[in-house]
Formats: C-alpha cells, structure tokens, sequence
C-alpha cells in the first residue's frame, strides 16, 4: 500500500513523475482537469450560484473527453468515477500532495480536491507546485508544502461568477435581440478591438508624398543617396514637408518628403552629373538589445506570425512539450509551464545558461540579464501573485538538449516551437549587437544629399535570433572617403508614397494588443483570439479577422447600453480587482455586491427595455419552396452559420453554404450531371456525379464557363527491394 498520494491534473505527467518519484511510494493520480463545474442551472439567479450570498454551486460532471496522446480517437471519461478513485486512496494514503498546475485555475482545482475528499483526510492534503517537470523541481517541491492558498481560489471564484453574471444576461440579450449565439465579457473585448480597427480603417484617409534618390558613384563603388534639404533658390517654389523619423533625429538625417510630383521633378532636373562631399559625419555606433524570454502572449504571437499557426496550435504543442515527449526510450519534459505571464528566468537556470553559452560561444556572448524587476502587465502593480511567485517566463529546461538534437526524434510541430522557445531563451542571456554607421553628405547645384552605410561589428544575440553575418570592415564603401572628393550621380528614382490604414489583426496582432492593453491574461488569449470565429461574429480572409454585419451591430448596441462594462478599461480594472482578490486586500463578494452588480443590473433592465428586436440578417433571396425571405441561423451545439426560411417552422427549407450545388450541365467524359463544391481552402471546383467511377474536375475560366482542371504530374515514387534495388 502506498504512503503518499500525489494529485495533479493531467495524465500525461503520470509516467514521467512515477519516474522521478520511484523510490518515494507514491500513488499519482490525475484529475483531467477539473473534477467539478459551476451548476449549469441553480439558485434564483439560476446561474451556477446563490443570487444573495453569491456562494457557487458545484456540480460533477458526468461525463468528459480525454484525448490519449498515443492515440487519435478521444476517450469518455467519468469524472464520478475519478473522484471516488481520489476518495478512495486518500482515505489509505499517509500524506496527500496536490500538485495541479501552478496558477489560480490550479489553486481552484486543488481546492475541489480537498473538498471532496473526507474531513479528516483534509489533514493530510498539502500543495506543492513546480514550474518544470524535472526531477530536481518535483522532489525540491516536495519539501515545501503549504496549504491552499484561498486568495487565489477565492480570485478564481470572481472570475468564473462574473463570466456567468455578465455573460449569461449579455447573452440573453443578444439572443432575443439579435437572434444571435452569445455575448460573454472575455469575447466581447476581443470583438470591441476588431470593430475598433474596422472603423480605423473606414475612417481613414490616405496622404501621398514623393521622394527622390540617385545613385551615385566614387572610387567605382555604387553608394544609395538621399535628398535630405533643398537650397534657399528653389525653397518658396517646391511643396515639401520635412517629417524626421524619430522625434530627436539629427537634422537633415531623415529623407525629405515632397508633396506633389512638379516639385520633385524640378530638384531631378537641377542636378549636375557630379557633387562633391562637404562634410562627413563622425561614424555612430548603436546597440540593440535582445528581446526578453517568452511569455504566453509573446510567444502565441511569434508562432502565430513566424511559423503561421493558430492560437489552438501552439496552446497544444507548447502543452505538449511541457508535458514532456518520448525521447531516447524516456519521458522528457522539454520546457517550463507556458501559461505564464512572467518574463523571470531563475537564478538557478540563468548560471545553467550562463555555463552553456560560454562553452559553446564564448564568454564575450554571455551577459547576465535580471528579468525579475519587469512588469510584464500594466494592470500588475504589486509582485508576482505568492502562488505564482516561482512562475518562471517560458523556457528550454536543459539548453544542452539543442534543436538539432531533437529533429528527428519528435513531430516537426514540436520541433519548431521547441527551436523557436530554445532560440530566445539563449539569446536573452546574449550581449547586445553592435551596429556602426557611417554618414556622407553631398552637395550638387546647392541641394544636399546623405549617404549612409551600416555594418554589423558584431552581431551578439543575433547570433542565435537571426543569424546575422559580422560585416567586413573591407566592405565599407563610404568608411575612407575625405571632404572634396568627387561624387558621379547617375541615376535618379522619383518614387510616390501613399500611407496605408492600419492592418487588420490578425490572431498574433490582436494577442499582442490585448496584452499591451491589459484586458488578457495566459489563460483567455486562446479563447479571446478564436471566440468571435467560432461564433460568427468575425471571419477570417488570408488570416485577417474581418467583421461581420452581427458582430458589429452586437458592439454598437452593448457600447450603447452598456458604456461602462463593455470598454477595454472596465476589463483592464477587473483584472486588477481580481488581483488584488489573490493578494488578500480585497473581499470578492463585497466588490462584485457593493461595486459590480447594482450598475450592470441597472444597465442590463434599461437595455432589454429599449433595444428592438431585429430581424435575422437576409441572404437577399427567397425561399425556393414558400417564396418568404431568406435569412441566417446559427446551429445550438456548433454554431454552425446556414440558411433557413424566414417563415421557420411553417417552412423547413434549410441549405448549409458551401453544399454542392447541381449544375445544368453534362460531365464531358461520362455525360452524368456536373456538381460545384467548394474544396478545404473555400476554392469552388467542379466535379462528376459520377465519382469515383469518373474522375472529371473542372474549373471555371474568366467569362463563368466550365474547363477541365489542369492536373498537375504526381511524384514518381520508387520503392526498395530487400536487396536495396530501386523497382
């Protein structure tokens, strides 16, 4: 019978954990995540908690999903049956660790533990948490156990009853309103922050402007230039605005901007074929740091932007590489939990890294960085959260176990987000690069011009992020030049700029913004970023989200009713209530009574008063069988967008886009009906009725009509015989 009892969350650590824990007779359990769930219908608020005294109401889910990792199917799990397995060895077990994941959701989750478990057995629970699966972290947790921190599990309560005391009246709302899906306060940021560019971009108005370079020559080497000021003769006759770069840039540094095509012509046309240096600039040299160690918001961005994933992707993979992989016939875990917020890096691990880049580098690559003093949200005023006090920033565990070394041993996934985590973590231990500039300046017929160079005299932390080259010295053009020399100006390039709106963001843009503002923390980005999708408020074009005509509606209506709710700055100031919840120094029923629920309350009855029912958005046809309008519906389970008949249920007409369509039209090969569908990528293509017996595919061409579809040649494949010949 085993002494101890170790309680975690997931079932992938199980392995490896027995491993390091094989000596110390421990029972390991997992809990797949939560055990227990807010009542889907309870109290008088029927919200999943007591409409007076705000206390939750916890129920057990019967029945969840468990994906095998070695598997693909997904397997039922019964949550009953894991509670009473916990019971069970908790009531034999001389001591109980609860080990789930080191943040409030985990907090929370080994509270459930400990609550359903018999009371005297609660005497024997402790927590432990560990920020990396290594033997070292576990066995050293195990030597400073604490108990619960209810702070935390008491700030994790807010934030599920304010989900369920603003979304579920939000969603009331919107559904009988606007016959749409839902409004829950995580998604409605995300969605205010793409209607907010939307209306940039419709708002805004293009400027254009010119600018002119020549090319120019001396001692036969090529050298850029740039017009940078005009002389006193041409100054009242040419339209140009000079706008630094930089808000200190020297004079005359920045390229001057014309505001009209005659103006710059008339500089072209003044220029002699040679100009002389009048001056050179003292060379400049400029450092640039690395970029600090990942955080969940800094990497979703960087894998969603770098390797083109999506948020559930790297959520998943980076999941997966904490978890650990199979390597060299052993569960190794590869990196420190990702949901995380913090840029800190241990003391411990920073002389780890510091030794592995010396030996591999040198010591002029190494230099100590103390992350531990940046502020990595502007809502956090306070340090790291005590139960969150060891969260580390994401990193490699052991940067001896290199990219290269890994390639061909786990999935190529696994392998780029372990190269892209592995890549930063050392170069944020890595001197800055050092650039060296050197400035020309020219003059022709009283106009000014620049030329510049720039050279990498070493690259740093480019080494790793980057791999750039060290410049020559020798390949300096502009390095040996003296005041007088000639200049041979050669060609010119008259160029017209127009200023862009600002783009659309994407999943990696929108992260990134929701994380500058405040409003997110590791465990919403995913969600905030996929939510308004899967809901059909957004769709996405060339990885862009777009907004669709509910979404905005949605927004326009709730930034009406409810302007003091749905604003980035009430999501920014809830995220600071709730951490001052988890710091002790405030009463989570007292704020969401006093502070939260008499305001909205008042918002939400003068809302539901005064916005009109509409009408579902129309396709702009009519139905085939009645003749009513058509309009869009959204399935209960999926959300799933289709067309229905507006005169539903007296009509059952319903078609889902993108249905293959019949065509009145003859397939050319077999004569059977010709059908449109539309491929995973949302391309139309035509195929046979016929298929697989006919393997017709056609596109259509510039004026609508049907060609066959050039087929590309497959690959000739060879195979092997036994005796290592090619058939």
């Amino acid at each position: 019978m085993e002494k101890n009892l170790l309680i975690i969350e997931s079932p992938n650590k199980i392995e490896t954990l027995s491993k390091y824990l094989k000596n110390k007779d421990f029972k390991i359990i997992a809990t797949v995540g939560h055990i227990r769930d807010l009542a889907t219908r309870g109290g008088s608020s029927k919200m999943g908690y007591d409409a007076q005294t705000l206390e939750p109401l916890w129920v057990v889910p019967s029945l969840g999903f468990l994906t095998n990792k070695a598997k693909t199917n997904k397997q039922l799990i019964d949550k009953k049956e894991i509670i009473a397995n916990i019971q069970e060895a908790a009531r034999k077990a001389k001591h109980i660790y609860v080990a789930t994941d080191p943040d409030r959701e985990g907090e929370a989750i080994a509270w459930h533990v400990q609550e359903v478990i018999d009371e005297k057995d609660r005497q024997k629970l402790s927590r432990i948490t560990f920020n990396e699966i290594t033997e070292v972290a576990v066995l050293e947790s195990l030597k400073h156990p604490r108990k619960i921190d209810m702070d935390y599990v008491h700030s994790q309560f807010a934030r599920r009853i304010i989900d369920r005391f603003i979304g579920f009246k939000l969603s009331k709302l919107v559904v009988n309103k606007f016959h749409a899906i839902s409004a829950g306060r995580v998604q409605t940021v995300a969605l205010k922050f793409i209607y907010d560019r939307e209306k940039e971009i419709q708002d805004f108005k293009s400027t254009s402007w010119w600018t002119i370079r020549c090319y120019g020559e001396v001692r036969k080497d090529k050298a850029e230039l740039k017009l940078r000021a005009v002389n006193d003769a041409l100054k009242n006759k040419v339209k140009y605005d000079l706008k630094p770069e930089k808000e200190k840039e020297e004079e005359g540094s920045s390229e001057l901007k014309f505001k009209d095509k005659e103006s710059v012509q008339m500089i072209a046309k003044s220029l002699h074929p040679t100009g002389e240096i009048y001056a050179i600039d003292e060379p400049r040299k400029r450092s640039k740091n690395p970029p600090m160690p990942y955080k969940m918001a800094t990497l979703q961005t960087d894998a969603i932007n770098k390797l083109g994933w999506t948020t559930n992707k790297v959520t998943k993979t980076a999941q997966d590489l904490y978890e650990g992989i199979k390597w060299n016939g052993e569960h190794v875990a590869l990196i420190s939990y990702p949901r995380t917020d913090e840029v800190r890096i241990s003391e411990t691990f920073t002389k780890v890294v510091e030794k592995y880049i010396i030996a591999t580098y040198g010591k002029e690559y190494y230099q100590f960085r103390d992350y531990s003093h940046i502020k990595t949200t502007k809502t956090t005023t306070k340090p790291a959260p005590k139960t969150q006090g060891a969260h580390e920033a994401i990193r490699v565990i052991d940067p001896n176990i290199t990219p290269s070394m890994l390639k061909d041993k786990i999935s190529n996934d696994e392998y780029r987000l372990y190269k892209l985590i592995w890549e930063r973590t050392i170069g944020a231990f890595m001197p800055a690069s050092i650039i060296k500039t050197n400035i020309v300046r020219i003059s022709n017929n009283g106009h000014k011009f620049y030329a510049y160079e720039e050279a990498i005299i070493f690259d740093g932390y480019k080494k790793i992020l980057g791999k750039a080259q060290v410049d020559s010295e020798i390949k300096l053009i502009l390095k040996d030049l003296k005041v007088g020399e000639k200049f041979n100006f050669q060609d010119q390039k008259l160029e017209e700029h127009t200023s862009e709106p600002p783009p659309r963001y994407n999943q990696g843009s929108l992260i990134t913004a929701l994380d500058e503002s405040g409003v997110g923390r590791p465990s919403t980005f995913r969600t905030m970023a996929n939510i308004g999708v899967d809901r059909g408020y957004v769709h996405i074009e060339n990885k862009a989200f777009f907004i669709e005509k509910i979404g905005s509606t949605i927004i326009e209506n709730l930034e009406k009713y409810f302007p003091d709710v749905i604003n980035i700055d009430f999501t920014r100031k809830m995220e600071e209530h709730l951490d001052e919840i988890a710091e002790g120094d405030e009463n989570w029923k007292k704020w969401i009574t006093n502070d939260l629920s008499p305001h909205f309350d008042k918002e939400f009855i003068n809302a539901d008063k005064n916005i009109p029912v509409m009408h579902r958005e129309r396709t702009g046809e009519k139905c085939p069988i009645c003749g009513h309008p058509l309009e869009y519906r959204y399935t209960r389970k999926t959300h799933a967008k289709f067309i229905s008949c507006s005169n539903y249920p007296k009509c059952n007409y319903a078609e889902w886009p993108n249905q293959p369509r019949l065509l009145n039209k003859k397939c050319p090969l077999c004569h059977k009906d010709l059908i449109e569908r539309t491929n995973k990528r949302g391309q139309k293509f035509v195929g046979c009725t016929g298929y697989p017996q006919c393997h017709f595919i056609g596109n259509y061409d510039k004026e609508g009509n049907i060609i066959p579809a050039t087929n590309k040649n497959k690959k000739k494949t060879t195979k092997k015989t036994k005796n290592g010949n090619k058939n």
